[in-house]
Formats: structure tokens, C-alpha cells, sequence
């Protein structure tokens, strides 16, 4: 199990971590994530933490980290990732082989044509 995690909050990083709450153009992630420090400076615990902002565990101590480790910016910005998946690239690797006639056959005379052939 995990230890508990406490950190003291300047008076400073408590004002701009209240103006990100309460500002109206704020982007809610950085909302809750203030509100994840906060509540972990007034001395909440974890389940409190995710009962009162709807998180996760790991979601709460991710940003109890991150704020540890790079304070009110840290919790501006979101880390890098890697790059994805490289674009298709239009080379078929391993084609279906589909021999002629097989697929779609005429229907024969008198047939309600509903029913395909495979």
C-alpha cells in the first residue's frame, strides 16, 4: 500500500491554485487537478480526495506527484508521448488472393437474384 502523501502549499501556489478553480475559462482538467492538490494540502485523504472530485487512485496520485515534483506548472502541461502509429503507408503486406468468378457469380435464370454464391 501506498504512503501517505502530504505537502505543504505556499501561500503564493494556494492564491493561483484557488484563481485556476474559480477562473470561468479554465479547462476543467486543470480545475480538478487544482482541486486535487488542494484537498491533499488541507490534509484529505485519497478516498475523501476521489470521493469529492470523482478520480481515480492513480489519477490522485499521479497529480499529487507531479505537483511534488514541478509545482502549479506541473500541473498545467501535460507530459509528452511518444508518437503513435506511423501512417498507412498504401503497401499491402499480405494481399487476399480472390480468383475470378468466385465472388460475385450472375444468378441464373429464375432466381430472385437474394442470395449470393460465395
Amino acid at each position: 500500500m501506498r504512503t501517505g502523501i502530504s505537502f505543504i502549499v505556499s501561500t503564493a501556489e494556494r492564491k493561483r491554485l484557488e484563481a485556476i478553480i474559480s477562473g470561468r475559462n479554465t479547462p476543467q482538467k486543470h480545475v480538478w487537478r487544482a482541486r486535487i492538490v488542494l484537498l491533499t494540502a488541507d490534509g484529505s485523504g485519497t478516498h475523501g480526495i476521489m470521493a469529492t472530485t470523482g478520480k481515480s487512485k492513480t489519477c490522485v496520485w499521479r497529480w499529487q506527484a507531479r505537483f511534488a515534483e514541478a509545482g502549479v506548472e506541473g500541473l498545467l502541461s501535460d507530459k509528452t508521448r511518444p508518437p503513435g502509429n506511423t501512417a498507412y503507408s498504401g503497401i499491402i503486406r499480405h494481399p487476399i488472393p480472390i480468383t475470378s468468378g468466385t465472388l460475385f457469380q450472375p444468378h441464373p435464370a429464375g432466381d430472385s437474384g437474394v442470395s449470393v454464391t460465395l
